[in-house]
Order: structure tokens, then sequence, then C-alpha cells
């Protein structure tokens, strides 16, 4: 989110250190998640669980959005 639609939508930002504190906590468990898909596609599949894109497929493009696009805060998880 940027400054603009928080501020519209009245809701106050995550301050960075709960923001960090959370990346500490979840971060090497998203690590350990983030191997297992990419050992999942690493075949050649372009999708998850067949042919066609699923809801497996939204829900981990989602999480990736949300740790890299949404905030550049989180993006060191999928540096590490």
């Amino acid at each position: 989110m940027n400054a603009d639609s928080v501020g519209s939508e009245g809701v106050e930002p995550i301050p960075t250190t709960a923001l960090l504190q959370g990346a500490k906590r979840n971060g090497p468990a998203t690590r350990v998640q983030i191997a297992w898909i990419e050992a999942l596609l690493s075949d050649g599949r372009e999708f998850i669980v067949g042919p066609v894109a699923t809801v497996a497929d939204f829900a981990v493009y989602h999480t990736l959005w949300f740790i890299t696009d949404r905030t550049e805060r989180l993006a060191f998880e999928l540096r590490s």
C-alpha cells in the first residue's frame, strides 16, 4: 500500500518495528516454504498442481506479492 491509500482508508500503517519483529519470527518458515515451492516448479511446470492456474498458484502469488511489491521493508526475506 502506498501512503495515499493507507490514509484514505483510515488505516494506520504497521510500525516498522512490528513488521521487522514479525519478519524475524516468520522468516525461517517462509524461506523453507519458498524453497519447497521452487522445488515443485523445478521440473519445468508452469503451475503448482497441473496445466492451469489454481487457487494454490494464486495463494503463492499473493504471498510473494505481499513480501516484495507491497513494501520494500519485507523484500529482504527473498534475498536471504
